[in-house]
């Protein structure tokens, strides 16, 4: 068998990374000796997954068609009075398809995802996170239009670990109606937040439903690896620290090392432990958070805080999680761990992106655990925030104890599913 496997934009970034190595090892076990069809730019590397086959992908033919076009947004170009907003007509197969064939440009990468197509059986997008208002061009008509030439021809299509919204623009509307309609199977990342983003589409479907992130089940580096990395970076055996992670681009925006939030919650956090900042990206997609992480140290003369190096494996920094006391993350992905490992943990947010996110992993917890720091809330004291997550610990810790369980449970059923809708 061989899968499509469409994974946003996994360079770099371990969340993204995190999330594309447990759906391999999901799918190989639902599927032994499946092989992997991976659309990704040729000088940007994705992690350690074993042999795939790697082709551009599809955004990158939507790219030279806007060049070709010589339109910095092709579909406002398309979208003109004359043709209207009917896109089921010109985002169809007859006509997209009869618009790359008449552009020489775009023939070469054309006929080499129709022919990868052609040998799929399966397409199986995991996470990226782009079903909302803000990546019409570069995330949304891509992956619209490679799902419906898997439809076209018959193959299932599941869309796995979303967070949806907002999805206040018509195309975008259009768009993830259009795909969650024709997927065979989509999963949601939060129990209600997504969902009720697809109820006002008008989608209520049972080919939906929220198992959590496809990382939380990512398993944790070894025990010895873990320490020699804590070693490394001042924070002893059987020490406590507080895991922290916070990154200059919001992907709406820029957060300021000197903001004054940031660094109250900073100065707030190290009377009573440790912090280390935890990196969660390395490459150019999300930037280089160690950079970040030592602008903001100059700011701060505290001892306690301590810039952790650069990580390049997401079972590292799940395993950091497993060793900490708590967590203060902007990074979706650490307070997906946080989860998985039962450790308390307090959202950070800043502009719009983050707000939703927090909001979507928020949605997992009763509301008297939903602890949030929004960076650009300058009336905000990050101290109440701290000091309330320190008086119910052991309360929050034992009900993430019974979230894991449930989500747990959730995927292990969409999983045992898998089989079943290849067979449809």
């Amino acid at each position: 068998m061989k899968i499509w496997l469409d994974q946003g934009c996994a360079y770099g970034n371990l969340g993204d990374e995190a999330m594309l190595l447990t759906a391999i090892d999901h799918l190989k076990k639902c599927f032994p000796g499946c092989q992997f069809v991976i659309p990704a730019h040729l000088n940007k590397p994705l992690p350690d997954v074993g042999p795939y086959q790697q082709l551009p992908p599809p955004h990158e033919m939507f790219r030279l068609i806007g060049a070709a076009l010589r339109r910095r947004n092709w579909l406002k170009y398309l979208s003109r009075p004359w043709l209207g907003e009917n896109w089921d007509a010109y985002l169809s197969s007859t006509f997209i398809d009869g618009l790359f064939k008449n552009l020489p440009d775009i023939q070469p990468i054309y006929r080499q995802l129709h022919d990868a197509i052609d040998a799929c059986d399966m397409y199986y997008a995991v996470g990226a996170a782009n079903l909302h208002d803000w990546s019409i061009n570069e995330s949304l008509l891509p992956r619209l239009w490679t799902v419906q030439q898997f439809k076209q021809r018959n193959k299932p299509v599941i869309i796995s670990s979303q967070t949806i919204g907002p999805l206040t623009k018509r195309f975008a509307k259009y768009a993830v109606r259009k795909m969650v309609n024709k997927a065979d199977q989509t999963t949601l990342r939060d129990p209600q937040v997504s969902l009720s983003w697809l109820n006002k589409i008008g989608l209520s479907s049972a080919n939906i439903q929220a198992i959590g992130d496809e990382a939380f089940a990512l398993k944790a580096a070894a025990a010895d690896l873990t320490q020699k990395y804590l070693d490394q970076n001042g924070i002893s055996k059987n020490q406590p620290y507080t895991l922290f992670h916070v990154r200059q681009t919001t992907y709406r925006g820029r957060l300021e090392a000197q903001n004054p939030q940031l660094l109250k919650t900073l100065r707030r956090l190290a009377c009573d432990r440790p912090v280390l900042l935890c990196p969660m990206s390395y490459g150019e997609h999300s930037g280089l958070d160690t950079h970040f992480f030592e602008q903001i140290k100059s700011h701060l003369n505290l001892e306690q805080i301590k810039v952790a190096a650069t990580i390049t494996d997401p079972q590292l920094a799940r395993s950091l999680v497993e060793r900490s006391h708590s967590v203060v993350a902007l990074s979706y992905h650490l307070q997906v761990f946080a989860i998985a490992a039962s450790k308390p943990f307090i959202c950070l947010t800043s502009g719009p992106y983050y707000e939703h996110k927090a909001k979507a992993i928020l949605d997992w917890v009763d509301p008297e655990f939903r602890f949030l720091i929004n960076l650009d809330d300058a009336s905000l004291n990050p101290d109440l925030v701290c000091d309330k997550l320190s008086l119910v610990y052991p309360e929050f810790t034992k009900h993430l104890n019974a979230v894991r369980v449930d989500i747990r449970q959730r995927q292990e059923k969409f999983h045992s599913q898998l089989p079943t809708f290849t067979k449809k």
